[in-house]
Protein backbone atom coordinates (compact mmCIF):
# COMPACT_ATOMS: atom_id res chain seq x y z
CA UNK A 1 0.00 0.00 0.00
CA UNK A 2 1.28 3.64 -1.36
CA UNK A 3 0.87 6.10 1.52
CA UNK A 4 0.80 9.76 0.31
CA UNK A 5 3.51 11.92 2.07
CA UNK A 6 2.52 14.65 3.98
CA UNK A 7 4.31 17.39 2.31
CA UNK A 8 2.87 16.31 -1.11
CA UNK A 9 -0.65 16.80 0.45
CA UNK A 10 0.01 20.09 2.53
CA UNK A 11 1.49 21.24 -1.21
CA UNK A 12 -1.56 19.85 -3.17
CA UNK A 13 -4.18 21.76 -0.70
CA UNK A 14 -2.15 24.86 -1.02
CA UNK A 15 -2.26 24.71 -4.68
CA UNK A 16 -5.77 24.04 -4.81
CA UNK A 17 -6.51 27.34 -2.39
CA UNK A 18 -4.13 29.42 -4.23
CA UNK A 19 -6.56 28.84 -7.57
CA UNK A 20 -9.15 29.94 -6.18
CA UNK A 21 -10.68 32.29 -8.80
CA UNK A 22 -11.44 35.95 -7.62
CA UNK A 23 -15.19 35.42 -8.64
CA UNK A 24 -15.60 32.76 -6.71
CA UNK A 25 -14.37 34.84 -3.72
CA UNK A 26 -17.61 36.51 -2.62
CA UNK A 27 -19.35 35.80 -5.55
CA UNK A 28 -22.46 35.05 -3.52
CA UNK A 29 -22.42 38.02 -1.32
CA UNK A 30 -24.42 41.28 -1.89
CA UNK A 31 -22.50 44.44 -3.45
CA UNK A 32 -21.73 47.12 -1.80
CA UNK A 33 -23.32 49.90 -3.13
CA UNK A 34 -21.71 54.01 -2.81
CA UNK A 35 -22.88 57.20 -4.02
CA UNK A 36 -21.12 59.00 -6.61
CA UNK A 37 -19.81 61.45 -4.22
CA UNK A 38 -18.58 58.92 -1.18
CA UNK A 39 -15.02 57.95 -0.46
CA UNK A 40 -14.53 54.09 -0.29
CA UNK A 41 -11.46 53.22 1.40
CA UNK A 42 -9.85 50.15 3.12
CA UNK A 43 -7.83 50.66 6.33
CA UNK A 44 -8.21 50.32 10.34
CA UNK A 45 -10.36 52.67 12.75
CA UNK A 46 -8.63 54.06 15.72
CA UNK A 47 -11.73 55.32 17.83
CA UNK A 48 -11.61 58.81 19.50
CA UNK A 49 -14.55 59.24 20.98
CA UNK A 50 -18.12 58.66 21.88
CA UNK A 51 -20.55 61.33 22.56
CA UNK A 52 -23.74 60.70 24.82
CA UNK A 53 -26.24 57.94 24.34
CA UNK A 54 -29.37 58.43 22.51
CA UNK A 55 -32.03 56.79 24.47
CA UNK A 56 -34.57 55.39 20.96
CA UNK A 57 -38.05 53.65 22.58
CA UNK A 58 -38.06 49.68 23.02
CA UNK A 59 -34.03 49.66 22.05
CA UNK A 60 -32.40 48.26 25.61
CA UNK A 61 -28.86 49.45 24.25
CA UNK A 62 -29.20 52.39 23.27
CA UNK A 63 -27.37 54.19 20.09
CA UNK A 64 -24.52 57.00 19.80
CA UNK A 65 -22.22 59.09 17.85
CA UNK A 66 -18.79 57.60 17.72
CA UNK A 67 -15.73 59.55 16.54
CA UNK A 68 -12.95 58.12 15.13
CA UNK A 69 -9.84 58.19 12.31
CA UNK A 70 -10.04 55.78 9.40
CA UNK A 71 -6.15 55.28 8.52
CA UNK A 72 -6.23 54.35 4.85
CA UNK A 73 -4.32 51.25 3.39
CA UNK A 74 -6.37 51.72 0.10
CA UNK A 75 -8.09 54.25 -1.72
CA UNK A 76 -10.77 52.22 -3.31
CA UNK A 77 -13.15 54.77 -5.24
CA UNK A 78 -14.28 58.59 -4.67
CA UNK A 79 -12.37 61.70 -4.00
CA UNK A 80 -8.72 61.05 -3.33
CA UNK A 81 -7.85 61.83 0.66
CA UNK A 82 -4.79 61.58 2.55
CA UNK A 83 -3.48 58.63 4.98
CA UNK A 84 -5.93 59.34 7.62
CA UNK A 85 -9.77 60.37 7.70
CA UNK A 86 -11.00 61.77 10.64
CA UNK A 87 -14.63 60.11 10.72
CA UNK A 88 -18.25 59.71 12.74
CA UNK A 89 -20.61 56.68 12.65
CA UNK A 90 -23.52 56.12 14.46
CA UNK A 91 -23.90 52.91 16.78
CA UNK A 92 -24.32 50.55 19.92
CA UNK A 93 -20.84 50.38 20.68
CA UNK A 94 -17.36 51.17 19.31
CA UNK A 95 -16.34 49.91 15.96
CA UNK A 96 -13.36 47.23 16.29
CA UNK A 97 -9.77 48.62 15.62
CA UNK A 98 -7.70 45.09 15.22
CA UNK A 99 -9.74 44.56 11.88
CA UNK A 100 -9.17 46.05 8.48
CA UNK A 101 -12.49 47.60 6.92
CA UNK A 102 -13.64 48.35 3.63
CA UNK A 103 -15.50 51.74 4.95
CA UNK A 104 -18.02 53.68 2.63
CA UNK A 105 -18.06 57.51 3.97
CA UNK A 106 -20.28 60.47 3.29
CA UNK A 107 -19.59 63.91 3.55
CA UNK A 108 -21.96 65.08 6.42
CA UNK A 109 -25.58 66.58 5.75
CA UNK A 110 -24.08 69.81 7.31
CA UNK A 111 -20.73 69.59 4.92
CA UNK A 112 -18.73 69.92 8.29
CA UNK A 113 -17.11 66.52 8.59
CA UNK A 114 -17.36 62.73 7.25
CA UNK A 115 -19.97 59.80 8.08
CA UNK A 116 -19.44 56.32 7.64
CA UNK A 117 -22.27 55.01 6.11
CA UNK A 118 -20.97 51.24 5.72
CA UNK A 119 -18.09 49.43 6.57
CA UNK A 120 -17.67 45.38 5.89
CA UNK A 121 -14.80 43.60 6.89
CA UNK A 122 -12.03 43.20 4.67
CA UNK A 123 -11.19 39.45 5.02
CA UNK A 124 -14.88 38.76 3.65
CA UNK A 125 -13.36 40.15 0.44
CA UNK A 126 -16.60 42.86 -0.12
CA UNK A 127 -17.15 44.32 -4.06
CA UNK A 128 -18.23 47.53 -4.74
CA UNK A 129 -21.04 47.67 -7.22
CA UNK A 130 -19.86 48.44 -10.57
CA UNK A 131 -20.89 51.97 -10.60
CA UNK A 132 -21.82 54.53 -8.21
CA UNK A 133 -25.61 55.55 -8.21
Amino acid sequence: MVRPHLSTIVTLSLLSTACTTDAAIGSDQPRLAFACGDIVVEGKLKNLGAGKTERIEGDVLGHGWFSAEIRIRRHLAGPMVGPRLQVRYFGHTWMREDRDFVFVVALSGDGKGYIINRAALASTHPRLKDECS
